[in-house]
């Protein structure tokens, strides 16, 4: 099986060699991907299909290694072998949680790799799965779904260290898995309370007590313009920060149209001052 492991990974750079599309120039569907750098990764969002082979290795010392796989949020499908190896910044699988489909997945020689959560919706390998050579893998959660519904098509090898797994959905494979993953929903962030915030910038001496009552006085209007219009000539000013201006916009934009309207005015604000700053 090793052998084979190393025949995938020749065949792959002799592909990689013959079709590698650069990310400056990716397409939603692309032939080939071979990353090596995380700017490469990053450049990949808009890939939501690779028809051949997609090769994830970071470069021995290099400078920029592949520390995360968010790039690759869209990516959806690999016609034939999806191959990651070698990533040693690289903690998890993340960034594939949209795959659903590959040929054949190799996941092999991850110094850090702790999990496959982010394998957790792929629910097809039409040929090989081989993972092998991960000294920090504790969790196989993440192919729950595969397991579950038999989706490997075709032969498996999985190498835990102490016990290699393979073919015909075995005990022992199964009691690895477990139950399927429990993924951390993201906090939403919520907005601030903009009357709160107001008192904040006064109490810390951002703002005087009288501009204070202002925007008080303002935000009690039935419609937000004249406070949002205070904050951008506040900003326009250079009296509010853009960290300190832009969550009192987001929280009193009641609909989609002020939002915009303030928001013109507030980016010819900053074009404004960066005129003002290049004519000094």
């Amino acid at each position: 099986m090793k052998n084979r492991i190393q025949q995938i990974a020749r065949g792959l750079y002799f592909l990689s060699a013959i079709a590698i599309v650069t990310p400056s120039v990716l397409a939603q569907t692309v032939d080939s991907l071979f990353l090596t750098t995380q700017t490469e990764v990053d450049a990949s969002r808009d890939v939501t299909e690779v028809i051949f082979d997609v090769v994830i290795e970071s470069a021995p010392g290099t400078a920029d290694p592949i520390t995360n796989l968010d790039g690759l949020e869209n990516l959806r499908s690999v016609g034939s072998t999806l191959f990651i190896s070698g990533n040693h910044a690289l903690v998890d699988t993340s960034g594939l949680l949209n795959l659903t489909d590959v040929s054949t997945l190799v996941v092999q020689s991850y110094a850090s790799l702790t999990n496959l959560d982010g394998l957790t919706n792929l629910a097809v390998v039409e040929n090989e799965l081989l993972i092998a050579n991960n000294g920090s893998l504790e969790r196989y959660c993440g192919l729950y779904a595969l397991f579950q519904t038999q989706g490997v098509e075709w032969d498996y090898l999985v190498d835990t260290g102490e016990t290699i797994h393979g073919s015909f959905y075995d005990d022992g494979i199964l009691s690895l898995i477990g139950d399927p993953c429990i993924l951390e929903e993201p906090e939403e962030e919520k907005p601030i309370d903009p009357e709160a915030w107001i008192r904040g910038l006064h109490e810390e001496g951002v703002i005087s007590k009288w501009i204070a009552r202002s925007l008080l006085y303002s935000l009690k209007k039935p419609s937000p313009r004249i406070f949002l219009l205070k904050v951008s000539i506040l900003y326009r000013w250079g009296i509010l920060s853009e960290e300190l201006a832009q969550p009192l916009v987001d929280a009193v934009s009641r609909n989609e149209e002020n939002h915009k309207r303030c928001w013109r005015f507030y980016h010819s604000s900053r074009k404004a001052k960066k005129i003002r700053r290049s004519r000094r």
